[in-house]
């Protein structure tokens, strides 16, 4: 179906909305009118879909039992918008929830088409396919029938506890969607006895109590915002930190939703006599406490498949160390109670710990996990202060990790914090190379200097030496000349604060081009500022939407010193230098004679820029990943 005719069929559709008038299920909104409303708005030519109303209800009893209630109206016009909102997949824990689909309808033709019997199925997630212990967490698969576009899909679905078995339920909504949204609502209810802290953030107020609570909720707490533009792009790892979202929660304490999580953790995370066995053939000849901490880490990557799942729905449904190593896979959480067996069976501490999913602060003043990651390990002992990721079966033993994010050690801390600000001293890395042209090798060889500190400090990926560091030099390097063989090395500083080596090396004659010239192309070390730039920060974007936090300030120096004897100079970069509001950008040339010396520096300010910084910050990183700024033609 052409476009044009779309609309024109979406035009006739407001019409009929607006004269036929159907209401939503609950009675209490008149489609038609909302259509009317949206259309004063969004030009409906220029969207695939438009949410009328977005509305979920959190109800918690007296006994601790939680309802939610989703309620969706939603105008489609394209294949992309059915794949989104036609067919749903709903996760729920049929063990101790249910889950009833009470409403599931299209509006076209000036009439309602309810859905068949068959449109809702309730399937395992392919997550768990092979992993039975998790079964009980089904997926619904919920299908709009009678869909012709463009058209108006309602559903409403109600996830209901069977029992009690929580010690407190937490999270977040945020109000802004993909798509435009006309009503954006979220209603949050407890029962009297229940301590209930709700806060509003970014613009998001509660409204006027006009909502009526259900039966037994004397707590309301309704948000109704209204004509909310689809949410800005590029999307960050953590939107709440800039669109307005509202927090809920029953534990009136960090300090006692952290008690809740490090019950179960404690209890969990216990040997058994198979574990203990294994263990002690794992560790036989370790000689270190690290080389302990990185066999035991080792042993969960390679021998535990680990399952990407939302760790909400695990949170009460932790298995046992014992369990979780007899089935060999496990989600998030229950890899981090077999890490922390372990690892304190080996002599160490150990702690769960929560890693902010943004950078900066977090603590809004409700208990929430809202903003974290999946959950893993802190691991303390002689030489070594680490944290154990499930989701990579990675141990670092660095900052890295931590740097300029909130940290939680549920029921050991009062609260997140940051124990390592990107705004502080910054961080920095130097590479600095003075090579001499081999003709009769075809290649580049010579010494170099390597430094990198704070947030950029490899610590962790060094440590132990030998070949292990070797490596990582090598890739440092690498990622500045390309082909670069590190053949010897000589750490002058390591620590997690910062390492720094003189090394030699030798860098391969890149290919000649059609004319006959030697390119040599001076790029980027590995983990350094360019290298490490999140994934929301794409510099083709002349414009953005959001906001840029980073892991913090910092600054990055190469230096490149050539003898190019027996080699003509074809060109030279030019020199560039200049300052703006995001930082700073230099590159000088020099030639003396056959020595011709490179160095490009560039430093950013901060750790977040506004939207309205983004020209400054993308043509400072522009300048630095320039060809032209980094290429010499030789002859």
């Amino acid at each position: 179906m052409s476009r044009i005719m779309m609309i024109v069929l979406a035009a006739l559709l407001i019409a009929t909305a607006a004269f036929a008038a159907p209401m939503t299920y609950t009675g209490n909104l008149d489609i038609g009118q909302m259509m009317n409303e949206a259309g004063k708005v969004w030009d409906f030519e220029d969207n695939d879909s438009i949410l009328l109303l977005e509305s979920v209800r959190y109800s918690y009893t007296a006994d601790q039992r939680l309802t939610e209630t989703h309620h969706r109206v939603v105008w489609i016009s394209s294949e992309n918008a059915i794949d989104h909102y036609a067919d749903l997949r709903v996760p729920y824990d049929s063990d101790r929830q249910d889950l009833t689909v009470d409403v599931l309808r299209t509006w076209r033709d000036d009439r309602w088409i309810e859905a068949r019997e068959t449109a809702v199925v309730q399937t395992t997630p392919y997550a768990f396919r092979h992993a039975p212990d998790y079964t009980g967490i089904r997926e619904t698969m919920i299908l709009h029938d009678g869909i012709e576009l463009p058209c108006i899909l309602e559903c409403i679905y109600v996830i209901e506890d069977k029992q009690a078995f929580r010690s407190g339920f937490e999270g977040q909504f945020i109000f802004q969607k993909n798509d435009p949204a006309l009503n954006s609502w979220l209603i949050v209810e407890a029962a009297q006895s229940i301590p209930l802290n709700v806060k509003g953030f970014n613009g998001a107020i509660a409204a006027d109590r006009d909502l009526p609570g259900n039966e037994g909720m004397d707590q309301v707490f309704s948000f109704r915002m209204k004509n909310m533009e689809p949410a800005p792009i590029p999307g960050t790892d953590d939107p709440a930190a800039y669109l307005p979202h509202v927090q809920f929660s029953t534990f009136n304490s960090w300090t006692q939703l952290g008690n809740a999580i490090k019950g179960e953790f404690l209890m969990r995370s216990m040997m058994n006599d198979v574990l203990k066995d294994s263990l002690e053939t794992l560790l036989v000849d370790a000689e270190t406490m690290i080389e302990k901490a990185h066999r035991i880490a080792d042993f969960v990557d390679t021998h535990q498949r680990y399952i990407n799942y939302d760790p909400k729905w695990f949170v009460s449904r932790v298995r046992s160390a014992g369990r979780v190593y007899e089935t060999g896979y496990g989600v998030s959480m229950d890899q981090c109670v077999l890490t922390a067996a372990m690892m304190r069976e080996a002599g160490f501490e150990v702690w769960p710990v929560m890693l902010s999913e943004g950078f900066g602060s977090i603590d809004e003043g409700v208990a929430t996990l809202a903003r974290f990651q999946s959950p893993g390990v802190w691991v303390s002992g002689p030489g070594v202060e680490a944290y154990f990721d499930p989701s990579t079966g990675t141990l670092h033993n660095g900052l890295s990790p931590i740097y300029n994010r909130s940290v939680w050690l549920p029921g050991f801390d009062d609260q997140p914090t940051l124990r390592w600000s990107g705004d502080g001293e910054g961080s920095r890395i130097v590479t600095s190379f003075n090579l001499s042209w081999d003709a009769d090798a075809e290649m580049w060889t010579g010494s170099g200097y390597y430094e990198a500190g704070g947030g950029y400090c490899p610590f962790d990926k060094m440590e132990g030496g030998g070949d292990r560091s070797r490596e990582y030099l090598n890739d440092v390097c690498s990622g500045v000349l390309s082909g670069a063989d590190v053949s010897e090395f000589s750490p002058m500083s390591f620590d997690r604060f910062t390492v720094a080596s003189d090394l030699s090396l030798s860098v391969p004659a890149s290919e000649r081009d059609d004319l006959d010239r030697l390119p040599f192309v001076i790029g980027d070390p590995t983990d350094g500022l360019i290298d490490v730039l999140p994934h929301y920060v794409p510099l083709y974007l002349a414009e953005r939407g959001t906001p840029v936090p980073l892991a913090g300030s910092g600054e990055q120096v190469v230096k490149v010193k050539l003898n190019v004897a027996g080699l003509e100079v074809v060109r030279l970069p030019e020199p560039v230098t200049f300052n703006n509001g995001a930082g700073s950008f230099e590159l000088t040339v020099a030639q003396d004679g056959d020595v011709v010396t490179i160095v490009r520096t560039i430093s950013v300010q901060r750790s977040k820029y506004s939207v309205e910084e983004w020209t400054d910050l993308r043509a400072l990183l522009l300048a630095e990943v320039s060809e032209s700024n980094r290429t010499i033609l030789l002859r």
